[in-house]
């Protein structure tokens, strides 16, 4: 991902719901930020988290996306934007 551009992404947000896929996500954290997260009823738990998070179990969402937007924030293409619309 480029660091001058930002995205913005619109559809339907589902909590991800045990099994497999909240097994994915827990070892996605694990692997790219190194948090020791674990999957226990109800979501994830980890000792720390940040201060706005709230108490544990920590619930995870998946956004299907309809329209996703990229926004280039770098000079000198600061007006240039992209749409992808997804069916």
């Amino acid at each position: 991902m480029d660091d001058d551009m930002h995205i913005v992404v619109e559809g339907t947000a589902a909590p991800v719901e045990g099994g497999p896929s909240l097994d994915r996500v827990a070892e996605a954290y694990r692997s790219k930020y190194d948090w020791p997260v674990t999957v226990v009823e109800g979501g994830l738990k980890a000792p720390y988290a940040a201060p706005g998070a709230g108490p544990a179990p920590y619930e995870p969402y998946r956004i299907t996306p309809t329209v996703v937007y990229g926004l280039d924030i770098a000079e000198p293409m600061v007006h240039r934007h992209t749409r992808w619309r997804f069916a």
